[in-house]
């Protein structure tokens, strides 16, 4: 729990970064390095693990990311997606609001079980 709050809270910084007036490339390297390259692929539940990977896609070919295969996990080509800083700014909030609901599942799900246990 403590892991996916943690990445909630960097991909919440990353969100500030990229409304700032930074040119493009420097929003990315700011958000990967000081964000993105500390959320593991464990911080993050499986089942929306999926826009994890997409989010990182954004990155390819920038720097090589621990643990990721780009190469073997690579289900369609770049696109122009992934050259727009607008589809990134989308694939952060998507990552963070699915992350956030997931948390708030689990958080009442624990609180449940201490009432009724």
């Amino acid at each position: 729990m403590q892991k996916m709050m943690t990445a909630q809270k960097k991909l919440e910084a990353a969100l500030l970064v990229l409304t700032g007036n930074m040119d493009f490339q420097q929003k990315k390297v700011v958000v990967y390095h000081q964000y993105l390259s500390d959320i593991k692929a464990d911080a993050i539940p499986y089942c929306i693990r999926k826009e994890y990977y997409h989010l990182l896609r954004f990155f390819e070919g920038l720097f090589v990311v621990e643990g990721v295969s780009f190469a073997a996990a690579r289900q369609h080509t770049v696109t122009a997606e992934y050259l727009n800083e607008s589809a990134l700014a989308v694939a952060v909030l998507t990552l963070l609001m699915h992350l956030t609901q997931w948390i708030a599942i689990e958080n009442y799900l624990t609180s449940q079980r201490l009432v009724t246990g």
